[in-house]
């Protein structure tokens, strides 16, 4: 019973809050609608004696001769209270679209000035390169293209490495190098160009991902793996990893310059021993091919040493 009389007294308690709140909000609402009433009429008022007024000072000008002097400070008077005019003077229109349309001209002729330029340019350059017969690329520069990245992290994109080394110049190909079928991290960039290998390099110990990237230049394990001594009175040099494509003739021009060549034997695919009538030439050519810009023979980079006959 008592809790049921709690209830009771909330609920009353509840609905005259409600009553005087919705009480409150008419007031305020009637006392907002009464002061737009009394800003209304206090508007009329002064219109009406602002109209009146006027209306008595025309009655007091009526039938009173105006001096010039005050029938012209009349006329500037009203010309000051005016509106502007919002329509501009044609004259002053017809100038300025003539304006606009002169500069117009004048942008459109230097474009078109500038056109014609960039076509010329364009069509000497390659009249010039037409002329100009292109040399084809020395094979020994393949090495001098290619720079190694090391310590690259395992989950590292394309793109983020292309990101870091596009700067240095155009790359040619990018190849990740695997071990057992999984990313070893390392990757070798080919660049168009030789000089953008210098610019690449400087980028040795570049942070990507938490790692301090480590690179240098790729050279051929052929032109630093150890040599023979050369055998007393040694006229045959033993070439390994020789192109399928390769000729007598290759050789020939190559090694030529050298001394006499005698002979050239082929004795399975993929070497060769070339025999020269004099032993200083055979160490010259041994020399010169072990170089990074002489050991190459059909597209490959060769591996070359003194030929050492076996013992029987």
């Amino acid at each position: 019973d008592k809790k049921d009389k709690k209830d009771k007294g909330d609920y009353k308690k509840d609905k005259k809050d409600k009553k005087d709140k919705k009480e409150r909000r008419e007031k305020r609402e009637k006392k907002a609608e009464e002061k737009v009433e009394v800003q209304a009429e206090e508007k009329k008022e002064e219109k009406e004696e602002k109209m009146v007024e006027e209306k008595k000072v025309e009655e007091k000008n009526e039938g009173v001769e105006l001096t010039p002097e005050e029938r012209k400070r009349i006329k500037r008077e009203k010309r000051a209270n005016r509106p502007p005019k919002n329509k501009p003077d044609s004259r002053l229109k017809k100038m300025e679209e003539a304006k606009q349309e002169n500069e117009k001209a004048v942008v459109e002729e230097v474009k078109a000035q500038e056109e014609v330029k960039v076509q010329e340019e364009v069509k000497a350059q390659e009249e010039k390169t037409l002329e100009a017969p292109k040399k084809p690329e020395p094979e020994y520069t393949y090495f001098k293209r290619k720079i190694r990245v090391h310590n690259v992290v395992y989950t590292v994109e394309d793109a983020e490495l292309t990101e870091i080394f596009q700067n240095c110049g155009a790359i040619k190909e990018m190849e990740r190098i695997s071990s057992r079928g999984k990313f070893a991290g390392a990757v070798i960039i080919t660049y168009a160009s030789p000089n953008s290998v210098e610019k690449a390099l400087e980028l040795n110990g570049t942070e990507l991902a938490g790692r301090i990237l480590a690179i240098d230049r790729l050279r051929s394990a052929f032109v630093h793996r150890p040599l023979s001594p050369m055998p007393p009175g040694c006229k045959t040099v033993f070439v390994g990893n020789i192109g399928f494509q390769t000729s007598e003739e290759e050789i020939q021009r190559k090694w030529g310059k050298f001394g006499t060549i005698e002979k050239c034997d082929f004795p399975k695919t993929g070497c060769m021993f070339v025999t020269f009538a004099e032993t200083e030439a055979t160490k010259k050519a041994v020399e010169w091919a072990r170089s990074e810009d002489g050991g190459w023979f059909g597209g490959r980079q060769v591996r070359v040493d003194y030929y050492t006959p076996k013992e029987t």
